[in-house]
């Protein structure tokens, strides 16, 4: 415990490390634009897993309620 004490008290008057140079690096300017963010791929997708869902409770679904907050 004397010999951690020792090394961590060694280890505050240590000088800082050395800080390194600056890194140059490029610089553009950039532009306002329009872009397409839409794209049309042909393709298939298929299940990986298939789940049966069941209700926990009996009775029949007459209808559903949403609540929407107009702003």
């Amino acid at each position: 415990m004397l010999l951690s004490l020792l090394y961590s008290l060694a280890a505050c008057n240590a000088p800082p490390p050395a800080k390194a140079p600056a890194v140059a690096v490029k610089v553009i300017a950039v532009q306002a634009q329009d872009l397409r963010l839409h794209r049309d791929f042909a393709g298939q997708v298929s299940r990986s897993e298939e789940t049966r869902l069941r209700s926990r409770v009996g009775g029949v679904l007459v209808g559903k309620y949403v609540h929407t907050a107009k702003g």
